[in-house]
């Protein structure tokens, strides 16, 4: 049997791995109703079969919390140019605002000073680089909490 793809190949190991997140193939049989054989063919180079929309959802759904979540939607919104985020579920209350502001200056001071500092040399090499991601994820997190707070607010007025 020929081996698919190369693309084809990515999208079924990110299939593997969703299945190996939700808790492995007996697990998934039960949660989707499908069988264990052909949740394994979702997942196999050499397979055409595609796992379809409402089994990752499905899948997705239960593997809340386990590294890479959600697995197949990250990987589908990297292949358009998009990074996933997750939006906080609840926003914090108005009061903490001021609060999301300051650890927000904080957090994009780090970013700031870390990255000019990195760039002293007139280059970013990995090490530096895999230490900048932290900092720029948590500028990033508390900006989206601060969106999902003004939003929040915005919504009880209307």
């Amino acid at each position: 049997m020929n081996p698919l793809p190369r693309e084809e190949q990515r999208q079924a190991r990110r299939a593997r791995e969703l299945v190996e997140a939700a808790g492995g193939l007996e697990a998934c049989a039960e949660e989707t109703g499908l069988s264990t054989s052909h949740l394994s063919r979702y997942g196999s180079i050499a397979e055409k079969d595609s796992m379809p929309l409402r089994v990752i959802e499905r899948l997705e759904s239960v593997t809340h919390g386990t590294p890479g979540h959600p697995v197949v939607t990250t990987y589908l919104a990297a292949r358009q140019g998009f990074t996933l985020v997750k939006r906080p579920q609840v926003p914090s209350d108005r009061a903490a605002l001021m609060e999301l502001l300051s650890q927000h200056a904080r957090a994009r001071g780090d970013c700031e000073q870390q990255i000019l500092h990195a760039l002293a040399d007139g280059r970013v090499d990995a090490n530096e680089a895999a230490a900048l991601i932290p900092l720029f994820r948590t500028s990033f997190e508390l900006t989206n909490q601060m969106l999902a707070e003004l939003e929040a607010i915005a919504g009880d007025g209307q």
